[in-house]
């Protein structure tokens, strides 16, 4: 597997919650590479669902991958800017 190698999560609901988050979680988890996140379709978030993909970014680097997310967009957005997620999980 190449260095640019990376697995794709498409979450489609409209709200990351923490068990959309743990969700996404356990499928990154079971994939052998680097993760993106496509966050498009979620417009409505919660700071605990947002809090459990940097966790779970930190475990992934200690596994020597890492997590990446697509822009959110609408309230989910403005949480992600507000409380400065870009620093812990950045776009890709």
């Amino acid at each position: 597997m190449g260095a640019d190698a990376r697995r794709t999560i498409r979450y489609g609901g409209d709200a990351l919650t923490y068990d959309a988050a743990e969700s996404i979680a356990r499928e990154a988890m079971a994939a052998s590479s680097n993760v993106l996140v496509d966050l498009h379709q979620a417009r409505q978030a919660t700071v605990a669902g947002m809090a459990r993909l940097v966790a779970l970014r930190k475990e992934l680097l200690r596994q020597g991958r890492d997590l990446c997310v697509t822009p959110p967009v609408g309230q989910a957005g403005q949480i992600y800017e507000v409380c400065r997620f870009q620093s812990l999980l950045p776009l890709g």
